[in-house]
């Protein structure tokens, strides 16, 4: 592979950023170019660019009203857990949320009523 002149690199940098702005994903600019994700993302941050995290949301946040409308529903937590492929402990977490938060339908000390 040939070196690339100090302008090609350059006008290279800038393309990625075009398409970061264009909202390509930072795995796609690097994978095209033969770059690493990190290249396109120092190209973004001296171009002044900020580069979107993708950050996954976890299951739990995602279904966080669907669990507790099972939880109104009087599904046992155990049962809840397993539907939606999430720990005990979380639904427990996510029930103890929604007494702090004063929702209707669920009290300290107990299950929903």
């Amino acid at each position: 592979m040939t070196r690339l002149s100090h302008e090609d690199r350059a006008a290279r940098r800038a393309k990625m950023v075009e398409r970061v702005r264009a909202g390509d994903s930072i795995e796609s600019i690097a994978a095209s170019y033969h770059v690493t994700n990190e290249t396109v993302r120092r190209a973004c941050a001296a171009a002044r660019v900020p580069v979107p995290r993708r950050v996954p949301v976890p299951v739990a946040h995602q279904c966080s009203f669907e669990i507790l409308a099972a939880l109104m529903r009087g599904e046992v937590p155990a049962r809840v857990a397993e539907r939606f492929g999430i720990s005990r402990q979380r639904v427990d977490q996510i029930r103890v949320k929604a007494i702090k938060a004063k929702i209707p339908g669920f009290r300290p000390g107990g299950r929903s009523s």
